[in-house]
């Protein structure tokens, strides 16, 4: 029976390095399952590798995953060059097409395989303007409005309120708010762990009228649809496209909240751990992103956040009011 078993092991380590990309991939999906990584993340990768994959079978003689060398990807990035690609969607999808490769290495399907990243310009990242946002927030006649546009504004207030993503929003249910203690708990988040976020004053007053419209159980989704079913990620980056344009509004991106609210916080003084925290990031060097993508627009407020020039101003009012008692005191 050993002898059998051995054999049995050598044949199957033979197979493995005459695995077909088809058959390698397969076995990074099933690995990917057993990691119970999301559906959205697996797509991604099945993305990610097709695109690879149609680069081997039109530009390569390559059969099999034993035959990839660092050549063919370097190549493979000379392609994506080529093909006029900005170096930021580059590295979205050498990302997503790592992390298949190393399992071909780790698992000894082909030799060791280095994947770079481009060198990219760090562009500031697009916002909504004040006058976009005004837009946005005022406030729909609830007497007039259906019940999907008014959703929609308390949605996009959520989004300013919170910098939560698109895919966590959907996830909300009208448990998560604690309006006794001020809280939001965000259960659906990135990196699959739940935290809780400050209610704003502002929001907390929003949220309690949309509650009285919406209603429904506690297991109920907060934003739902007009059916009272949860939304869907296309179905809401459609409503709130819609709702932008209606108001004149062209910027319809679900991110760009999000990015609004970091470069506020940032602007507003927020502390890079605190918003770490708030955004939910793993790596605090992707939060330290915004403050120096930002650093042009924090040197604005500077004047009002500097310790000297608030210590004079403040020295300064001081010396007013003196004067002014010191003449009502004459009077």
């Amino acid at each position: 029976m050993s002898g059998t078993k051995i054999n049995m092991q050598i044949e199957a380590n033979t197979n493995s390095n005459e695995l077909t990309f088809e058959e390698g991939f397969d076995k990074f999906i099933v690995y990917c399952k057993i990691k119970n990584l999301r559906e959205k993340t697996i797509q991604n990768y099945r993305e990610n590798y097709n695109r690879f994959i149609r680069y081997i079978n039109e530009h390569t003689m390559l059969s099999n995953i034993s035959q990839l060398n660092q050549s063919d990807i370097d190549n493979y990035v000379i392609y994506l060059y080529d093909s006029n690609m900005k170096p930021t969607s580059i590295n979205t999808y050498l990302r997503g097409l790592r992390a298949i490769l190393y399992f071909f290495v780790e698992n000894d399907f082909c030799d060791s395989l280095t994947i770079h990243m481009v060198k990219t310009d760090k562009l500031t990242k697009e916002t909504y303007s004040d006058i976009e946002l005004f837009k946005l927030l005022t406030k729909p006649n609830i007497a007039l409005c259906d019940f999907t546009e008014y959703r929609n504004w308390v949605i996009i207030n959520f989004f300013i309120a919170t910098g939560v993503r698109a895919s966590t929003l959907i996830y909300l249910q009208n448990k998560d708010l604690d309006f006794s203690f001020d809280k939001i708990t965000l259960t659906y988040t990135k990196n699959r762990q739940s935290y809780i976020i400050p209610m704003s004053g502002k929001l907390k007053f929003i949220l309690n009228e949309y509650i009285k419209f919406r209603k429904g159980n506690p297991e109920d989704y907060l934003f739902c649809n007009q059916y009272g079913e949860q939304l869907t990620l296309d179905g809401l980056k459609h409503a709130i496209s819609k709702y932008n344009r209606k108001r004149g509004v062209t910027k319809t991106s679900l991110h760009l909240f999000r990015h609004t609210f970091a470069k506020r916080a940032v602007m507003n003084g927020m502390n890079v751990f605190v918003l770490q925290k708030w955004l939910g990031h793993s790596d605090i060097s992707v939060t330290k992103e915004y403050v120096n993508l930002y650093a042009n627009d924090l040197a604005l407020n500077m004047q009002s956040t500097n310790p000297l020039d608030t210590f004079m101003n403040s020295k300064s009012t001081q010396k007013e009011k003196t004067k002014t008692k010191r003449i009502r005191l004459n009077i």
